[in-house]
């Protein structure tokens, strides 16, 4: 990290909170004698950040740093009869013990506010403690505060060609107790909601060579939910589930009812996911149940009222988008993609052709999550504010290197594998789709080449389980003779085929009217009724933000986060980076 001093920044001894000091970069050399004792830098002390009100100069004292982890201590005391007796129980003996690193301690249970006795999980990495789990005698659990999250017995995975991934550690030990070593653990179980697998970002390559991934995760709601998930981002089709018996949710069950020969039937009788060809209704049951129950769910929404009636996004699926020029597509769809990322923690893969450079677009989506201008004009966004969007992009956006890119359908698509496995991207964006490579044979007309690059991508979408968004331009649209406005164009009138339309699962236009200045967001097709309705929702638009305000209703204000290059203590996420596709 560097400091004050290295940079030429006086700061007062024992001064915190903002003050303001001379500027090192534009103070001496550059300025008048009458103005080198001009105090024109402005310093927060606490949050480490300056921007001289002269020359420009700003930055933080931790930007662009990674993220610093805490390591635990490594612990070997041993274990007493008690512990070795509850494991007994569980049908793990001693040597499984010792091969895990199980240990136990005392330690401070936040559940409790006090100390209790703990079993000790280590996460163990090329040999050294990474994280710990604790877990006491009341089942309360809780890992290394700041440390980082890997998966359980991460060692043993790499280069192995079938690997076992379960949702607890003990699961993983019942698994190695039947003779299986090539296990892991995810380190915080399931849940029935978002599934963020943050311990997959930095080590989804330790799966590479495997041919076969086992997910052996609960049978239950939020382990069903994690093992989609999983074989999401580790790729279906070599992933395999297994099936308990009747009696059984987990691994560990089956080892203490019916013992590890048992395990072994469970393990090695995987079946392949579904992912093409025949289903049997064996394969959807649950899913079937919950429909029954429950309905089918809606997709994720925006936070503008009236247009979440129209419209909300579900994985699997390709939404079109088409306008005339100048119409502001590509602009609603960004506030579309912030606000998606923002409340519902979505990464997104931009493949963009026309928002380039890079970083033109990122100072447009900058402008958009903090509500005020990227440039310098009254109202611009404050240093703070910039930072806080930087930390936002950085987290959730991962553009294509346009001109370094295989820009083809293929191309683009396995950039987007990619994304999936590495970051666990929601969605992925094509604008426009005339600027894509495309190589159509030459026995092949343009409506069936058309025909035959939609159903490739809907079939991405479905596969990976992430939301598409394109945006096609429309052929030549006519006039109205006597406003002079063009006419409304429909998911019909994109160049090229009818296909644009048949194939997609939803579409709509954006229209600006050039005299209001009021932007008409025209929902022309929602395949399915839990996704929406067609229907028209209008906004305005901010030139100076890039911000859409729903007619009618004001929408709130972003969370600004409190973590990344203003905490010395967060900062960026270590990422495994075999591609580089982020600008910053």
């Amino acid at each position: 990290m560097r400091t004050f001093q290295q940079l030429g920044i006086k700061i007062p001894t024992g001064a915190t909170g903002n003050i303001k000091t001379i500027c090192p970069s534009c103070t001496p050399h550059n300025r008048k004698p009458e103005n080198r004792n001009s105090k024109d830098l402005s310093v927060n002390i606490d949050k480490g950040i300056w921007n001289c009100h002269n020359c420009g100069f700003t930055g933080g004292l931790y930007e662009k740093q990674e993220k610093v982890y805490v390591v635990p201590p490594t612990v070997s005391l041993p274990l007493s009869a008690k512990t070795i007796s509850y494991f007994k129980s569980r049908g793990i003996n001693e040597v499984t013990l010792k091969h895990f690193h199980i240990t136990e301690k005392k330690e401070w249970m936040p559940q409790l506010n006090a100390e209790s006795n703990c079993i000790l999980f280590p996460y163990i990495r090329n040999g050294a403690w990474v994280n710990v789990k604790y877990r006491d005698a009341r089942k309360n659990f809780k890992l290394t505060k700041d440390a980082e999250l890997i998966l359980f017995n991460i060692d043993a995975i790499a280069g192995q060609k079938r690997v076992i991934i379960t949702e607890g550690e003990i699961d993983a030990m019942s698994a190695h107790e039947a003779g299986f070593s090539a296990v892991c653990s995810v380190p915080n179980g399931a849940t029935k909601g978002n599934q963020r697998l943050d311990y997959l970002n930095a080590s989804w390559w330790a799966f590479n060579e495997a041919d076969e991934v086992i997910i052996a995760t609960d049978n239950d709601e939020a382990g069903i939910a994690l093992k989609n998930e999983l074989s999401r981002r580790l790729d279906r089709s070599r992933c395999r589930e297994v099936r308990y018996p009747d009696d059984c949710k987990d691994l560990n069950e089956v080892l203490v009812k019916y013992g590890t020969e048992k395990v072994g039937e469970v393990l090695s009788g995987a079946k392949a996911l579904p992912v093409e060809g025949v289903y049997r209704l064996s394969d959807f049951m649950y899913e079937l149940d919950n429909v029954y129950e429950n309905g089918f769910e809606r997709g994720v929404t925006t936070g503008y009222p009236d247009f979440d009636n129209l419209l909300n996004f579900s994985g699997g699926q390709l939404t079109m988008i088409t306008g005339v020029p100048n119409s502001g597509k590509s602009a609603f769809l960004d506030q579309v993609l912030i606000r998606l990322a923002q409340r519902h923690g979505w990464s997104i893969g931009v493949c963009s052709f026309e928002n380039q450079p890079i970083t033109r677009h990122a100072a447009n989506l900058s402008s958009v999550y903090s509500g005020k201008p990227f440039f310098k004009q009254a109202g611009r966004m404050s240093v703070d504010e910039f930072n806080y969007a930087k930390n936002f992009l950085h987290d959730h956006f991962f553009w294509f290197k346009i001109r370094n890119e295989d820009v083809s359908l293929d191309g683009i698509l396995n950039r987007a594998r990619q994304l999936v496995k590495a970051y666990g991207i929601k969605a992925l964006v094509i604008d426009p789709y005339n600027y894509i490579e495309h190589k159509r044979p030459a026995h092949m007309t343009e409506t069936e080449y058309i025909s035959l690059c939609l159903t490739e991508i809907c079939n991405f979408a479905k596969d990976y389980d992430i939301h598409i968004f394109m945006v096609a331009h429309p052929t030549k649209i006519k006039k109205n003779p006597a406003t002079k406005d063009f006419e409304i164009p429909t998911l019909y009138d994109i160049s090229g085929s009818a296909n644009f339309f048949n194939k997609t699962d939803n579409g709509f236009t954006v229209y600006r009217d050039r005299v209001t200045n009021k932007v008409s967001v025209y929902v022309q097709k929602v395949r399915f009724f839990f996704n929406g309705k067609i229907g028209m929702s209008e906004f305005t638009y901010d030139v100076y933000s890039g911000r859409y305000t729903e007619v009618g209703s004001e929408p709130p204000e972003p969370v600004q986060q409190t973590n990344g290059w203003l905490n010395p203590h967060a900062g960026f996420q270590n990422r495994r980076t075999d591609f580089d596709d982020t600008p910053f």
